[in-house]
């Protein structure tokens, strides 16, 4: 079944026509894995070597790669065998949030026919950031709250996975509160601030600001990694400027349309 010259939807149907001839000749089964967001050109493997096709049979067989994705994610160098990213690949985009992701080829040769099919493991790395779905969150609290007394914090969404996703907060410095993360394995159940000692309305200032840090994976961008490594001494934090407000007086007024936490 001859291809070349064939464009179009014809083209389509014959590809599908064939792959329905070979569905049951398949010749092999290779694997490779390739970060996301890996820039264009970026060697995923030689399918020439692994498939042991001849680099010079490439054209003459009329080698190529059929994809179930609209987008056309790798392409082969019919030169050397190479193939490589040829679009930009999200993780997120094809996968969501599942653990795990892939893209599956099926390589096409002629003279003979025959099928051969390929699987990219596509690796998570940290490229989003958690977030929660407000900005700032008040708590208020009376003068006579208690020590040991306790405030529920909403739980910070992130997309990523594995070792990149979300695995605990940390409190900017405090001799109010502290912060108690529960979990259930690796994954956060609930935060709460936790009050360590008695305010003082007269001694206390109206209001305080508290920095919540993101304990994730290795930071990729969009991160202060000088000012993340200096506060904790690590390499596995990253930082989001989220704020966490209390006051101390429960008479105060929130402007109209403040979103609160609790």
């Amino acid at each position: 079944m001859a291809l070349s010259g064939v464009t179009g939807p014809c083209r389509f149907w014959m590809l599908l026509l064939l792959l329905l001839e070979l569905r049951d000749v398949s010749s092999g089964h290779v694997v490779y894995s390739v970060s996301e967001e890996a820039r264009r050109g970026t060697v995923v493997g030689n399918v020439a070597k692994d498939l042991n096709i001849g680099v010079k049979d490439l054209e003459s067989r009329s080698f190529q790669i059929v994809s179930g994705t609209s987008k056309k994610y790798f392409a082969v160098n019919l030169q050397t065998g190479v193939l490589f990213v040829d679009e930009r690949i999200d993780r997120e985009e094809i996968c969501g949030s599942s653990s795990k992701c892939a893209v599956k080829l099926e390589a096409l040769v002629q003279h003979p026919h025959s099928l051969y099919r390929m699987q990219i493991n596509i690796l998570d790395i940290n490229d989003n950031n958690p977030t929660f779905h407000v900005s700032i969150f008040y708590i208020n609290i009376t003068e006579n709250a208690s020590p040991g007394e306790r405030f529920p914090l909403p739980i910070a969404e992130d997309i990523d996975v594995g070792v990149n996703s979300l695995k605990s907060y940390m409190l900017s410095s405090s001799e109010d509160f502290t912060l108690d993360v529960q979990k259930e394995g690796d994954q956060i159940v609930s935060a709460e601030l936790v009050l360590q000692k008695h305010l003082d309305r007269e001694k206390q200032v109206f209001s305080c600001l508290y920095n919540i840090f993101f304990i994730t994976g290795f930071c990729t961008r969009g991160v202060d990694r000088e000012r993340c490594e200096s506060a904790f001494g690590l390499r596995h934090c990253c930082l989001s400027l989220i704020k966490v407000q209390y006051n101390t007086d429960m008479s105060t007024r929130q402007e109209k349309g403040t979103q609160t936490g609790i």
